[in-house]
């Protein structure tokens, strides 16, 4: 934003979308400008301003959206009651805007999702995911040297038009006190902060996930990700929700983490993994599609949003399988010195699971 000295110039027609906590209904008010008519940034603030009332969360502004498109079937909630404008009228460059439209650092509700507001007749998209990027102690599962990485996100970024950064980018619940995952964070972004930087470009999409739940609180990710691509709806959610403790006491969740952190910077690596054990086999097998919960849960969500393919992490087992009309992806981790990811080209009808680079 230019200093408040400075004078702004006219602002072009947008369509005015109000998004309510209460009852998430859409308003579109009647003094509303004119499509043909330029509107004066004094003006749009005289407009918005008496719809700002303590109940409501957000005010959007894009230029030839549909209020229907946007919060009946994209359900785009921003964390505070902010008004922004999409000056562009290109879907990519409106994408680019929401993307940092839901970086806005604010705490608040988490966002739920986030859409291309256009069909996109085809992509190609990369999806990494489960990165565990720590704040550089013995907790830190990473496992790359962050120059070497760096080199593997620049053969996505020329091989792919998008990259799906698909939860738990970041480790923000192993840090020293319990409960402080704004600053586990910061310390993870301080130890790593090329790869912080990176993940600023717009080619990335962050889909935050159950240790990187904090950057939904801050308006850093979205909940979930959908990707109209032809006649092909792809749906991203890391997964963390299929766990009835991550739905239902998520502190507990968050303290388990906590203290495993601890475990391993203690040097107490043996009752760590008897944990992480115990752990895997109260979620169930993951390597049996037939059997895989897991799998079930994704695709009973995917009919539940209309989409063709649901792509997940979480479970750090990569995974392709067809479950009736769903197909099921798993991007796996790339934590630990791994490098297994998802290859997805909707033109060719391509949905691979990769290892290495």
């Amino acid at each position: 934003m230019p200093p408040v000295d400075e004078p702004l110039p006219p602002l072009e027609p947008v369509e005015l979308l109000l998004v309510l906590l209460d009852d998430d209904v859409p308003l579109e008010p009647e003094d509303a400008p004119d499509e043909d008519e330029a509107l004066d940034p004094v003006e749009l603030e005289a407009l918005v301003e008496p719809l700002l009332e303590p109940t409501e969360e957000a005010v959007v502004l894009l230029p030839g959206v549909p209020v229907a498109e946007l919060l009946l079937e994209l359900e785009l909630f921003v964390p505070q009651a902010n008004v922004d404008v999409a000056m562009s009228e290109s879907a990519s460059e409106r994408m680019a805007h929401l993307t940092q439209l839901k970086r806005t650092p604010a705490r608040g509700p988490a966002l739920r999702a986030c859409i291309d507001p256009d069909t996109i007749e085809s992509m190609r998209v990369a999806v990494i995911s489960d990165l565990h990027l720590g704040n550089g102690d013995r907790t830190d599962g990473f496992g790359h040297e962050d120059e070497r990485f760096l080199l593997f996100l620049d053969h996505l970024e020329g091989n792919f038009e998008k990259v799906v950064l698909l939860g738990d980018i970041w480790e923000t619940l192993t840090c020293r006190r319990p409960r402080d995952a704004v600053t586990g964070l910061r310390e993870a972004q301080r130890a790593h902060p090329k790869l912080a930087q990176r993940f600023q470009r717009l080619c990335y999409s962050y889909v935050h996930g159950n240790h990187d739940f904090v950057a939904g609180e801050l308006g850093l990710a979205p909940e979930e990700l959908v990707i109209q691509a032809g006649s092909t709806r792809l749906l991203f959610t890391h997964g963390h929700l299929y766990d009835v403790i991550c739905r239902r006491a998520r502190w507990l969740s968050e303290m388990g983490v906590w203290f495993g952190g601890w475990l391993r910077r203690l040097s107490l690596g043996p009752i760590y993994k008897a944990f992480d054990a115990i752990d895997n086999f109260r979620e169930g097998p993951k390597h049996d599609s037939s059997k895989c919960l897991f799998q079930r849960w994704s695709t009973h969500l995917a009919r539940a949003r209309n989409a063709d393919v649901v792509i997940t992490g979480h479970t750090h087992v990569a995974a392709r399988a067809e479950h009736g009309s769903q197909l099921f992806l798993n991007s796996g981790s790339c934590a630990r010195g791994a490098f297994t990811w998802l290859s997805l080209d909707t033109t060719a009808g391509r949905y691979e699971v990769v290892r290495g680079w």
